[in-house]
């Protein structure tokens, strides 16, 4: 009796660590940055690591499975590392706490990260502690970039890490690359930052670049630095010695040169929607997700079906506008409704007939013919001058990158996210300036840090381009 339960005690003890090691055995795979092509398809870069950090390579389609809100879509998979650039932010912590040993292996690590890189790839040096600066703007001068990382000392009071998350998000905005990562290392927890984490993380979140984040001790505040990689689609690594920093860094290097770009090709519907893709490698599954934006375009498709889809919703819009202006000017009316009146007239079922323009890529830009919208912006100076892009009340990015609703990525100096154009609630569209590194100019007046509210006619001015603001919108009634 004792020998048969000893047995069955046994098999299920082994079937345990069996089903424990076939745990531990999955991929990990990560989304570390999300695009829209200017075809409107959506391009996702994955991480697929193992159980070790290591970056699994040899993947084919055949391992990867993906779905849009739940709906399996057909797809394309390529290796990232085709030739385009990446651009990195080393982030480095320089607080005294660091001195010595952990200051040095932490340059070492750094200095292996830019050894691995390619002769195209750039990257962006900043030092924080009590005060956070760029010790060097984007280069694909490695040696001197090793030059300054030799340079750094561990000498500085207080750990400034929110603040260093503000300024990493912003230079990101300005990549010359849209593969672009953020690398932060530090051995403590945020001390003296004017603004909270929530906010912190918001830019960092914003600027949609992935932060690998390096815990170095037990002071480090593993948790705040693990949410911020998690939430930014990075990975959070944490080293207890010095002789482990160099690794870790050679690890993320390997990682950032070692990723797959998953194509789904639109349509998949405007609005927010959740891209999920699994990995299988050897039986072990795991999966990450993705809400992306995607705004309104219209289907190149010959499908009759959708077409008819379109002129059902364009002639339900135009019954809704003519029954909001019929009750407009009843007294019944509130006061609190001032934003909606002045938007009341605004055919947005006319846009269904508007066509991208051939010079400009992203979704959202027209050429001027069959204009059936209100409020637009016009292009009329720089490299996408004569193209127009109408103003829907959704919120637009403007920027060099291709992910912003008004894309002007042939101008060189916008940043990769420059501004965007809100609606305020009371009907009027608003510019604000994203950090951007140039500027922007309204009616020659910088914008600096300031929000402005567009009137007709005025002259918008970023980088090399020029836009004039046009609102066609009738007037307000006096009650």
């Amino acid at each position: 009796m004792f020998r048969i339960g000893s047995a069955i005690w046994l098999t299920v003890f082994l079937a345990g660590c069996a089903c424990s090691g076939f745990c531990n055995d999955s991929p990990s795979i990560s989304i570390v940055g999300s695009y829209l092509t200017a075809d409107g398809d959506a391009e996702l870069r994955l991480s697929v690591t193992d159980t070790a950090g290591r970056p699994v390579r040899g993947l084919g389609p055949a391992n990867f499975r993906s779905t849009v809100s739940g709906k399996p879509v057909p797809f394309d998979l390529t290796p990232a590392d085709d030739g385009s650039p990446l651009a990195v932010i080393l982030a480095i912590d320089t607080s005294r706490s660091l001195a010595g040993e952990p200051m040095a292996s932490a340059k070492e690590g750094a200095k292996s990260f830019a050894d691995q890189l390619g002769p195209k790839d750039t990257v962006c040096l900043i030092t924080f502690s009590h005060e956070v600066r760029v010790a060097a703007d984007y280069t694909d001068d490695h040696d001197q970039i090793n030059n300054i990382i030799d340079g750094l000392e561990a000498i500085g009071t207080n750990t400034l890490l929110y603040s260093a998350l503000v300024t990493c998000s912003r230079q990101a905005a300005r990549a010359p690359s849209s593969r672009c990562a953020v690398v932060l290392l530090t051995d403590g927890k945020d001390e003296g930052s004017d603004i909270p984490f929530s906010q912190a993380v918001a830019e960092a979140q914003k600027c949609g670049v992935p932060f690998f984040t390096l815990a170095y001790g037990d002071q480090a505040n593993k948790a705040v630095l693990s949410k911020i990689s998690r939430l930014t689609g990075g990975r959070f690594r944490a080293a207890s010695a010095p002789d482990q920093t160099v690794r870790l860094y050679q690890e993320i290097a390997q990682e950032l040169k070692n990723q797959y770009v998953v194509r789904v090709y639109h349509p998949f519907g405007f609005g927010w929607r959740t891209f999920e893709v699994e990995v299988n490698v050897a039986g072990h599954t795991n999966s990450d997700k993705r809400r992306i934006y995607i705004p309104f375009r219209p289907q190149q498709s010959g499908n009759s079906r959708a077409v008819w889809m379109l002129v059902i919703c364009a002639l339900l819009a135009a019954a809704i506008i003519a029954y909001r202006r019929s009750r407009r000017w009843t007294n019944d009316q509130c006061d609190s409704e001032e934003g909606r009146d002045e938007m009341d007239g605004y055919d947005v079922s006319g846009q269904s007939g508007w066509r991208p323009a051939s010079d400009v890529s992203g979704p959202g830009t027209s050429d001027a013919g069959g204009r059936g919208w209100q409020v637009w912006l016009e292009v009329v100076n720089g490299p996408h001058r004569g193209t127009e892009f109408a103003l829907t009340g959704r919120p637009v990015r403007i920027g060099r990158g291709s992910d912003c609703e008004l894309s002007l990525e042939k101008d060189g100096a916008v940043s990769r996210l420059h501004a965007d154009i809100t609606l305020s609630n009371t009907g009027h569209f608003v510019l604000r300036d994203l950090g951007s590194k140039n500027g922007i100019r309204i009616q020659g007046n910088e914008l600096a840090d300031r929000s402005v509210r567009l009137r007709d006619g005025d002259r918008i001015s970023l980088g090399a381009t020029e836009l004039i603001y046009r609102d066609e919108r009738p007037k307000r009634k006096p009650r």
